[in-house]
């Protein structure tokens, strides 16, 4: 079961907020020169502005204007895990996997386990910082029309835990895989 730190982990850890700046460059490039022009008018009428501050003044509030972006789109980015994984909660038993969880709709996935063919733990450098790894199982198919239906997703789990399910999960082939977090 996830609670609501566990939300704000995932948020935090969660790589999507940096596609936002991949797709307005594209869009900025297709405004063209109109857009340009009026992006150089404004800087250059903040920076006027700002050389009233003086030096320290005006460092403070590009600062600031830098840290409420970053906590905005962080702040974006918590709220999705909150829509997509609230209440989240893993079931294991002798031959299925099952997952539930999220606030306005509810995704609910299940795996046999006997089909599990490959167990990936990983870790981006937040998810290192926080000790905790994510998790995704894929289930061995015959066609490969079935892209995501045969993946099984965790976002965030303890290393005890990825340790432990690795061992029901891929037992006996698996042996003793030890999951150890670097600091």
């Amino acid at each position: 079961h996830l609670g609501w730190r566990d939300m704000v982990r995932i948020g935090l850890a969660d790589g999507r907020v940096l596609v936002v700046f991949a797709l307005i460059g594209p869009f900025f490039e297709q405004m063209g020169e109109q857009v340009d022009d009026y992006i150089s008018d404004y800087a250059e009428s903040a920076v006027e502005q700002l050389a009233g501050f003086g030096v320290a003044g005006g460092s403070l509030i590009v600062i600031g204007v830098i840290l409420a972006v970053a906590l905005l789109l962080a702040s974006a980015s918590i709220a999705a895990a909150f829509f997509r994984y609230y209440d989240f909660k893993l079931f294991l038993d002798v031959t299925k996997m099952r997952s539930v969880g999220g606030l306005t709709t509810s995704h609910r996935v299940t795996m046999d386990t006997r089909m599990v063919q490959r167990v990936r733990l990983s870790q981006g450098p937040i998810y290192r910082w926080f000790g905790v790894f994510r998790l995704a199982a894929q289930q061995a198919t015959s066609s490969g029309s079935q892209k995501e239906s045969n993946h099984f997703k965790v976002p965030i789990l303890s290393p005890a835990f990825g340790a432990d399910f690795s061992r029901r999960i891929l037992a006996p082939e698996s042996g003793d895989i030890p999951m150890e977090t670097e600091h």
